[in-house]
Parts: C-alpha cells; sequence; structure tokens
C-alpha cells in the first residue's frame, strides 16, 4: 500500500475516522496510520451518522467501483497501482457512493440498450395531406 494513503482516513475524502474531522481542511492530531474498528472507545460517536467502513479491494472489484476508487487515486495523489490487494476505509456518506457506484452505471448502460431496440422496431411512415380550399363563397350569417 502507498505511504501517502493512511488507513485511519476515509479514502475518498481524507476525513479522520476518530474524529470524523476533514483533513484536508484542518490540522488535527490523531492516529490515522492505525486501522479505526466500529467498537473502538477512542472513535468520537457524538455525530450523528458518522460510521467507519473498511473495506478489503481485489481485483475482483466491479469496474464502477473501480473508477470510483481511481477517481480518488488520482485527486489526493495515493499512487496506489490497484492490482495488490489493499485495505482501505470509508466515511458513511462516501461509503454510500461506493455501494450506490455499482448499480447506477447499469441501470444506464440497460437504458441505452432499450432505446436501441425500440428505434429498431420503428417504422417509417410517410404520409401526405392535401388540403383544397372551396372557391365558393360561403353564406354569411
Amino acid at each position: 500500500m502507498s505511504s501517502l494513503y493512511k488507513i485511519g482516513t476515509c479514502f475518498n475524502c481524507q476525513k479522520c475516522l476518530y474524529y470524523f474531522i476533514n483533513l484536508s481542511q484542518e490540522i488535527y492530531n490523531c492516529n490515522i496510520t492505525k486501522k479505526p474498528l466500529r467498537s473502538d472507545k477512542n472513535v468520537d460517536r457524538s455525530k450523528k451518522g458518522c460510521q467507519v467502513y473498511n473495506r478489503h479491494v481485489s481485483s475482483t472489484i466491479h469496474p464502477t467501483q473501480l473508477t470510483f476508487l481511481k477517481e480518488a487515486n488520482e485527486k489526493f495523489e495515493y499512487e496506489q497501482d490497484f492490482i495488490t490487494k489493499f485495505d482501505i476505509s470509508f466515511c458513511s456518506a462516501r461509503n454510500s457512493k461506493y455501494e450506490q457506484s455499482k448499480t447506477r452505471k447499469i441501470k444506464k448502460t440497460s437504458q441505452a440498450n432499450t432505446q436501441v431496440q425500440n428505434k429498431k422496431n420503428l417504422t417509417q411512415i410517410n404520409i401526405q395531406v392535401i388540403i383544397k380550399k372551396n372557391n365558393k363563397s360561403s353564406p354569411e350569417k
């Protein structure tokens, strides 16, 4: 694993997973080299909705999830190669986005396939309508 990514931070947003502080905006002194667990007593549970999600990334990851991780890898310059297996952690918000990324692109692809199939089933019909004006004057009321 690259020395730039610390397991005690969210891989996608660099939030400290002990005190849930954004480390890209604030400097805080906590041990981010140790993997945080849900049962750790030193993890601040006072903030609502703050949980830790630990993941093991391998080569069998879904392609859209791999894209999600590669975007964070480039953004924060982790220098992760994604060939070897490694562990990462997410905050609850990023874990949700990570899970949703697995199905989001698949739905778009299936919608595109349906549109292509619908276009194949269409038949073009040309209709010509001719309206002739009557030269007789109509009676007025």
